[in-house]
């Protein structure tokens, strides 16, 4: 008897049948792909924190480097600190609307949203570019921290000045400027002012302003001689309750600087033309 060769299957037909995955090889692949991701997301999470880091470190250096231009073309006198009462009247750091005296609940008068009541956007935005420092930096974006969720589309900036060096007269009143802190990176701005307790004042006032903590629990901090420094929050409390830390007059970083005078003259020194009228020249007394 004669048999007839059968027809073999295809190659690829035996390599299917051979080589095919079941459920469980699947459901394992599947694992080991989420064990990965799982291992991997916060890594690349802390990369892009630590370029955002970057990116605010540089914005803050670009600042320093104009404040001191401006400083040799405006005779060694500071700006106005840009806060929400006052910085629509010009000579500020950074411009918006003048509101009144006190806050309403919403933040709308004068002052940049409450970031803190994400629901209430009812406020203004910053004028960057009218600002006395815009000249000199030329770029909306260096004023906003890439790390800051409502710097860029709800208040144009992410960065406040320190309120004890505002209109300071003349910088030599400082007698280490590598300690003292200009700008900061700021969380929950609602304006440019970096509102700290004053120390002379007879009853010092509360601050709600503190540092932010964007950047792996950090805040980046510019230095009135031009040097930018990130702080965490451990070593550096810059909180809105902790008025110890923003009272001090030795050590660094620190807001406040023996010399400064902080008690209003009787007579303050006549402003440059365009600058707001005030008694609290170099001082957080009466914003």
């Amino acid at each position: 008897m004669r048999f007839q060769n059968l027809p073999e299957l295809p190659i690829s037909g035996r390599r299917a049948s051979r080589f095919g995955f079941t459920l469980a090889e699947l459901l394992v692949v599947i694992g080991v792909i989420a064990l990965l991701a799982a291992l991997l997301f916060p890594v690349l999470d802390r990369v892009k924190q630590g370029g955002q880091r970057t990116v605010c470190l540089n914005n803050l250096k670009q600042m320093g480097l104009a404040f001191q231009q401006y400083l040799a073309d405006a005779d060694s006198r500071y700006p106005g600190a840009g806060q929400f009462q006052k910085w629509g009247s010009g000579g500020h750091w950074v411009k918006g609307t003048n509101g009144t005296a006190t806050m309403p609940a919403d933040g709308a008068d004068g002052a940049l949203f409450l970031v803190s009541r994400p629901d209430e956007r009812t406020a203004h935005v910053a004028d960057v570019q009218g600002g006395a420092l815009y000249p000199y930096v030329k770029s909306a974006k260096t004023y906003v921290c890439p790390s800051d969720p409502y710097g860029a589309d709800d208040k144009n900036l992410s960065y406040s000045m320190n309120c004890a060096i505002a209109g300071m007269s003349n910088r030599s009143r400082m007698k280490n400027a590598t300690d003292i802190n200009l700008l900061v990176d700021e969380a929950y701005g609602n304006d440019g002012f970096f509102y700290i307790d004053n120390p002379v004042a007879p009853t010092p006032s509360g601050s709600t302003d503190a540092m932010a903590q964007y950047h792996l629990n950090s805040g980046n901090i510019l230095f009135a001689d031009g040097h930018v420094r990130a702080y965490t929050y451990t070593s550096y409390p810059l909180s809105q309750s902790n008025t110890a830390i923003k009272n001090r007059t030795t050590g660094a970083p620190r807001f406040w600087d023996l010399p400064f005078n902080n008690t209003p003259p009787a007579v303050p020194p006549a402003p440059p033309i365009g600058y707001f009228t005030s008694t609290g020249f170099g001082s957080c007394v009466a914003p």
